[in-house]
C-alpha cells in the first residue's frame, strides 16, 4: 500500500491507496535521483538517506525503487509545491516526524515538487520557478534536499504578490547552506531542471493519486 500525502492544513492530511493508475511516460529528461518521479528517502539507526537513482529519460514512465526495508514498512509519498501556504503547514506540522519515521527504518518517504499555484501569483510563474528549486537540488545535490525545502517554505512569499525573484530563489538556497554554482545556473533557467519545471506543471489530476491539488488550490477552484 502507498500512502499519498497531500499538504492541508497544520497536521491535516489526506491519504489515498494506490494500486494502479501507472503515470505517463515522460515527456523529457527529469533531474537525477527522481526516477520514481520524485526524490525518495529511506533510513536505518538513525540516519536519514537519499536513495540515488538515474533521471527519467524521455519516454519512460516513474519506476518504484527498492529499499531494504520496502517490504515491511509504509511508503509514504508527498506531493508538495513550495508556493502552497497549506503545504507550508502541512510540512510545519508534519515534516519532522516522517523524517524521524524515515530516519529509524519506520518507513520510506517519497517527495514530489509540483507547481500547481502559478496562477496564484500575477505573471510571475512562482509555483513553477520555486518548485523548480526542488528539481535542481535533487539532482545536482540531493543530500540538501530537505534544508533547501524548508527555508523555501520559511522564505515563501504571500499569494497575490509575484512572489521571489530567480537571484532571491538562489539567495534562500544560499541560505539553506547550499553553495554550488551548477545548482544556482539550474534555478537561474540555464539547466536541466527547465524542461522538468514545464513538465510537472499539472492543469489536472496528479498522477498517480488521482489527487487535483492541496486543499488549498482545491477550494479555490470550487
Amino acid at each position: 500500500m502507498v500512502v499519498v500525502l497531500v499538504g492541508a492544513g497544520t497536521g491535516v492530511a489526506v491519504a489515498v491507496a494506490v494500486a494502479s493508475n501507472r503515470p505517463a511516460p515522460s515527456t523529457s529528461a527529469g533531474p537525477a535521483n527522481m526516477i520514481t518521479g520524485g526524490i525518495q528517502f529511506t533510513g536505518e539507526g538513525g540516519r536519514f538517506t537519499v536513495v540515488k537513482t538515474a533521471g527519467l529519460r524521455k519516454g519512460q514512465r516513474p519506476e518504484p525503487v527498492a529499499t531494504s526495508n520496502a517490504d515491511r514498512v509504509p511508503r509514504i509519498v508527498t506531493y508538495i509545491d513550495f508556493s502552497c501556504p497549506g503545504c507550508k503547514a502541512f510540512e510545519a506540522a508534519n515534516s519532522g516526524y516522517l523524517k524521524k519515521l524515515v530516519a529509524d527504518g519506520r518507513a520510506t518517504l517519497e517527495v514530489h515538487p509540483i507547481a500547481i499555484l502559478d496562477t496564484h501569483y500575477q505573471t510571475s510563474r512562482y509555483s513553477s520557478r520555486a518548485n523548480n528549486v526542488g528539481a535542481c537540488v535533487a539532482d545536482l545535490a540531493p543530500d540538501r534536499f530537505y534544508d533547501v525545502m524548508h527555508e523555501m517554505y520559511a522564505e515563501q512569499p504571500e499569494e497575490s504578490t509575484a512572489g521571489l525573484t530567480n537571484d532571491r530563489l538562489v539567495a534562500v538556497v544560499h541560505q539553506a547552506g547550499l553553495n554550488d554554482p551548477a545548482v544556482d545556473r539550474c534555478i537561474q533557467g540555464s539547466a536541466s531542471g527547465s524542461s522538468w519545471r514545464r513538465r510537472r506543471r499539472r492543469r489536472g489530476r496528479i498522477p498517480p493519486s488521482g489527487i487535483r491539488g492541496t486543499a488549498a488550490s482545491t477550494r479555490r477552484r470550487s
